[in-house]
């Protein structure tokens, strides 16, 4: 994810609750002279995180106060490569943020997004990545589904198509093989939920 633009410098950013992977890094902020980023999660098999800032003169030029940019209870899933006293060093900040192991340099957990669709109450978008690469996950669906409500799960590339997982939710996490071109490691679904 690139964040900034040249010319001016790139004031009253605020970057919060992401999820930021892949990527020679998985973040870039560039010629920023004023940031927040908080609580989001980076990784990326190479870099993490790259901060640059507007240069002084320019900032000062803009009528801005000096930089300050500050990065604050952020995780970092650690690559075997990422330092976090460097990127502390470099943006004079960072004291509460932390790194999570990995496993061989890549994340080692499931992780589930669920966004339902504000206009679509029935439908709710899963981004899944399942980065231990297993046949099944387990996907935790109390937060969007009621016991006894009947749904489906499409993958996004075949909306039409057979359902991936379709049943009656009974409370329980619902055991799901992901489909669809990236699977096992990573796929976006709709859920559709049956009111």
């Amino acid at each position: 994810m690139d964040i900034g633009y040249g010319g001016k410098p790139n004031s009253q950013l605020f970057i919060e609750n992401n999820y930021f992977t892949g990527g020679s890094d998985a973040m870039e902020l560039k010629n920023v002279a004023e940031a927040t980023v908080r609580q989001n999660t980076f990784w990326s098999p190479s870099g993490m995180v790259s901060v640059t800032f507007a240069p002084a003169d320019v900032i000062a030029k803009a009528g801005l106060p000096p930089a300050n940019v500050v990065f604050e209870n952020n995780t970092y899933i650690d690559n075997g490569k990422f330092s976090l006293a460097t990127l502390q060093a470099t943006i004079k900040s960072g004291q509460t943020n932390k790194v999570q192991p990995g496993k061989n340099g890549r994340p080692a957990e499931v992780y589930l997004f669920k966004r339902v669709n504000r206009y679509e109450p029935d439908r709710v978008h899963l981004v899944l990545y399942n980065w231990p690469k297993t046949d099944t996950v387990n996907l935790d669906l109390g937060d969007v589904l009621k016991k006894g409500q009947r749904f489906r799960i499409v993958e996004v590339h075949d909306i039409w198509g057979a359902p991936a997982l379709a049943g009656t939710y009974h409370g329980n996490p619902v055991v799901f093989k992901p489909t669809g071109p990236y699977a096992p490691e990573f796929g976006c679904y709709l859920l559709f939920r049956e009111m």
